[in-house]
């Protein structure tokens, strides 16, 4: 359960750190532009937290920088039943 939890905790720091880079990609958007209403901030903020997200998930999976507190892929085992080959003669 702790190994749960953990995960849970990196991922949570790890959207954190993704949505403190996408609000400084914001606001220095709004400072060189000045395009945008005000109104408007919440949906510029989450394109950069998308475009930052893809954009991190990407260059950790091709190795081009060491990866933030990324949780490791599941792996699910299932287990088979042999396969019924039908009645055996002795």
């Amino acid at each position: 359960m702790t190994s749960t939890i953990g995960d849970v905790g990196n991922r949570v720091i790890r959207t954190l750190i993704q949505l403190i880079a996408a609000g400084g990609a914001t606001a220095l958007f709004e400072a060189v532009t000045d395009l945008a209403p005000a109104q408007y901030q919440a949906l510029i903020l989450a394109i950069f937290m998308m475009i930052i997200t893809f954009c991190q998930n990407v260059a950790e999976d091709l190795g081009l920088i060491p990866k933030v507190l990324k949780p490791e892929p599941l792996t699910v085992l299932v287990e088979r039943e042999p396969p019924d080959d039908g009645p055996r003669v002795i």
